[in-house]
């Protein structure tokens, strides 16, 4: 490698991390964390359509599309009112939401929705959510109906994962389902002065399910279903009330359990059947896993700025940054942490 060469390696890298320091504002906790900038590029260009690298999704505002671990986007693509997208399937809808086509990372349509009502796709799945929230169903590969569950409250909360699917509702129903429509387990987890579940999740294997349920005396309840029977095993009174749904989600280990309460992180251990509160100021939009280093990513907005935090094993905060913007999300593979910003994707590789 010529000195030439050397030179603007160096001098990319240092531009990189300038840029990286100036848009966050970077806070660590433990001086042995390492955030190194690799790339950012702009969602506004797709830049490879020839990249064999695995699909990541990514949501920023209006926009939704794919990008890869390189920093090529695959595919972008704006839409007016709704949308979802998983890393295999992606749609966009109107208010009508009749006859809505989906279609895969390369863009190609990979079928039609019949029925009216709303799509979500997720890692595992593809749901419909029919006008007026109280019912839904189940979706084949080609987008026809596998099972639909119709209730007479609405939809407050709901969660998939490989094992099966909750439903919370507004009346305080908590149900699990399996991948074929079954009921597992059906159940009013109660505590409280008004029922109403505002957030649930199933692990991937589905032998834990959670949710936070209640107002006035709101809790967090952990189930355990084990020989075709269920039951608590684990439950806590929290401090203060949400009014609006809340994020509950499982460990890919199903060892945790996270969840945003009212001032916070709560982390339930699943083995040792307790809990830690971390005390977080405004909402948790999502918490990614980085296997490879041990560590997790946690997103939270407050107004227009964003903070992620990074927390080791169970529940040790490294560090954190934040930054100003009107939309932001995060992903994650093995050591590597992708922030979106706006218009703008930008990969770190995280280490310790």
């Amino acid at each position: 490698m010529t000195s030439r060469k050397k030179q603007i390696i160096i001098a990319v890298s240092c531009v990189l991390f300038v840029i990286v320091y100036l848009i966050f504002a970077v806070s660590p906790v433990d001086h042995s964390l390492k955030i190194s900038p690799v790339w950012t590029v702009s969602i506004d260009r797709v830049t490879s359509d020839s990249d064999s690298g695995t699909p990541i999704p990514f949501k920023l505002g209006q926009r939704l599309g794919y990008f890869t671990e390189n920093g090529n986007i695959l595919l972008t693509e704006s839409f007016p009112y709704m949308a979802t997208v998983s890393s295999s399937k992606w749609a966009t809808y109107t208010q009508s939401a009749r006859n809505t086509s989906f279609y895969t990372t390369d863009g190609e349509e990979a079928g039609t929705i019949a029925m009216t009502g709303f799509p979500y796709f997720t890692e595992s799945n593809g749901f419909l959510f029919m006008p007026g929230g109280m019912s839904f169903s189940m979706l084949n590969e080609d987008g026809s109906k596998a099972w639909s569950y119709e209730y007479t409250s609405p939809i407050t909360s709901f969660t998939d994962s490989p094992a099966g699917c909750t439903a919370g509702y507004a009346d305080g129903h908590l149900i699990l389902f399996n991948p074929d429509g079954k009921i597992v387990f059906s159940t009013y987890p109660g505590g409280s002065d008004y029922e109403v579940i505002i957030g649930s999740a199933v692990s991937g294997t589905g032998d834990f399910t959670a949710c936070i349920s209640g107002l006035e005396r709101q809790r967090f309840v952990l189930y355990r279903t084990a020989a075709n029977q269920t039951k608590i095993v684990f439950h806590e009174y929290l401090e203060g009330n949400l009014r609006e749904q809340t994020f509950v989600k499982f460990s890919n280990s199903k060892n945790r359990v996270f969840a945003n309460e009212k001032n916070g992180l709560l982390i339930v251990d699943t083995e040792q059947l307790s809990s830690t509160h971390i005390p977080i100021t405004g909402k948790i939009l999502d918490i990614k896993e980085l296997e490879h280093a041990n560590l997790f990513a946690v997103l939270v907005r407050n107004g227009t700025s964003f903070t992620i935090y990074i927390f080791e094993d169970k529940a040790s905060l490294l560090g954190s940054f934040s930054f100003d913007a009107s939309y932001a999300c995060i992903n994650t593979d093995s050591d590597s942490l992708y922030v979106g910003r706006d218009t703008e994707i930008t990969k770190l590789e995280i280490s310790k």
